[in-house]
C-alpha cells in the first residue's frame, strides 16, 4: 500500500500543490546567454510570491538538470512577484502579471501550459553546469543484500543521512530530490523513500556550493519514464 500510494504521488505534475487553474506553467526554461550562445540554467531556487503582499510564498520549485521547470496545478488569475536565484548568477526578480488570455499561433484562445522563460546574468565564478554527480547503481550499493525500498539504498550513499522525515548530507545541509533530472516538491519527496528498489536504475547525488539554498541535490533515476530534456528552439525570456 505504501508503494501504490507514493508512486502515485510521482506520477503528479511537479511543482507546489495550491489553487489549480485553466493555464499552468510548464515547457519552460531558465538559461542565460554565453558567447551568443543560449545555455540552460540547473538547480535554479524559484520562487512566486504573492502580489503585493510580497512576503507570502505561493509557489517554489527548482530548475531540472537542463533549466526546465514547471508550476501545476498554478492560479493563473493572479500576479506574482517572482525571484529566481542560481550559482554563478546575479539574483532575478520581475513581476508576472495574471496569465488570463493564452493563444495559439491562430489567435485562438486555449488553455494550457505557459511558457515563462526566464533569462538570468552571470557573475563571475563557476556555475552548477559543472557540477559532476556522484552516481550510484542500487545492485553496488546493496553489495548482493536483498534491498526492497530506496531508503534503504539511500542510507548506503555516503555523506547522506536520515533526519526525521527528511534526508539530510553528512553536515546537516538540506537535500532537494529531483526524480529523472526533474523537480519534485517537499510534500512529495517525504515518500520518495517508499519506492521499491527495483524500479531504481541509478542514484546521482550533486554536492552543490555553500552558498545554494540546498547542499545538494539528489536524483533518482527510474528504469521508465520521462526525463528532463533541453530545449531545441530559441528561448525568449523575462
Amino acid at each position: 500500500m505504501k508503494f501504490v500510494f507514493a508512486f502515485a504521488l510521482l506520477l503528479l505534475p511537479f511543482g507546489h500543490l495550491s489553487a489549480k487553474g485553466d493555464i499552468f506553467i510548464g515547457g519552460a526554461y531558465v538559461y542565460a546567454e554565453n558567447n551568443g550562445k543560449q545555455e540552460t540554467v540547473p538547480f535554479a531556487s524559484i520562487s512566486f510570491y504573492h502580489y503585493p503582499d510580497t512576503t507570502q510564498l505561493a509557489y517554489f520549485t527548482m530548475s531540472g538538470l537542463h533549466g526546465d521547470y514547471r508550476i501545476r496545478p498554478y492560479d493563473n488569475t493572479e500576479p506574482y512577484h517572482v525571484v529566481v536565484d542560481a550559482i554563478g548568477y546575479k539574483e532575478k526578480t520581475f513581476l508576472l502579471e495574471a496569465i488570463t488570455d493564452l493563444r495559439n499561433e491562430k489567435g485562438e484562445k486555449v488553455t494550457g501550459n505557459a511558457s515563462v522563460h526566464i533569462r538570468m546574468e552571470k557573475e563571475k565564478g563557476e556555475t552548477a553546469s559543472s557540477i559532476v554527480p556522484e552516481t550510484y547503481q542500487p545492485e553496488v550499493l546493496s553489495q548482493g543484500k536483498k534491498i526492497k525500498e530506496l531508503s534503504a539504498l539511500l542510507s548506503l550513499v555516503p555523506g547522506l543521512k536520515h533526519d526525521g522525515n527528511n534526508w539530510v548530507t553528512d553536515s546537516g545541509g538540506s537535500v532537494r530530490f529531483f526524480v529523472n533530472g526533474m523537480d519534485m516538491p517537499q510534500e512529495i519527496a517525504e515518500h520518495i523513500g517508499e519506492l521499491p528498489s527495483k524500479i531504481i536504475k541509478r542514484i546521482e547525488y550533486y554536492r552543490l556550493p555553500t552558498n545554494a539554498v540546498y547542499a545538494a541535490v539528489l536524483n533518482i533515476v527510474l528504469t521508465s519514464g520521462g526525463g528532463s530534456k533541453a530545449p531545441t528552439y530559441t528561448l525568449k525570456g523575462k
